[in-house]
């Protein structure tokens, strides 16, 4: 296993960030541990950014370690808080490569990231509470491939 995308909410409510960031920390490094080196993340805020951030910490002390992102356009910042779109910015800056599904967005784009990501991948990191969502979608789409999803979000 060398590989692994991530999934999950936009949305962190305040009393699981503190958790989630321990079970993702925890998780980063079992897989780095397990071989896992390259890292693809949709650039999403919430779940995204924040597993995006963690892989770049755990690149400090593992210089082998990769992070890429696939993006559904160039665009998709556009209208996030000023906030949001300095972390997208710094995640970007820093991470190892990026890619856009599509040039500009399209009804589409999201769901041609979502399997973009599952598609590189040979494990999906999520934090999935609502199944009928776009990271439900993502989350399905792992397990018709018959890659092991790990669900934070059923850790607390």
């Amino acid at each position: 296993m060398t590989s692994c995308c991530f999934t999950g909410h936009r949305q962190i409510p305040m009393t699981e960030f503190g958790p989630l960031t321990q079970h993702l920390d925890s998780t980063l490094e079992t897989l780095y541990g397990e071989g896992c080196r390259r890292f693809y993340a949709g650039g999403a805020m919430g779940f995204d950014t924040l597993a995006a951030s963690r892989v770049l910490i755990l690149r400090k002390r593992y210089p082998d370690v990769r992070l890429y992102l696939l993006l559904p356009c160039r665009h998709q910042a556009r209208g996030w808080p000023p906030q949001e779109v300095a972390r997208y910015e710094d995640v970007l800056s820093r991470s190892d490569g990026f890619r856009y599904v599509f040039e500009e967005y399209s009804p589409t784009a999201m769901t041609a990231r979502n399997h973009a990501l599952v598609e590189a991948a040979e494990v999906c990191v999520a934090y999935v509470r609502r199944t009928a969502s776009g990271s439900g979608q993502t989350v399905r789409a792992a397990e018709e491939k018959g890659i092991p999803v790990l669900n934070l979000a059923n850790r607390f």
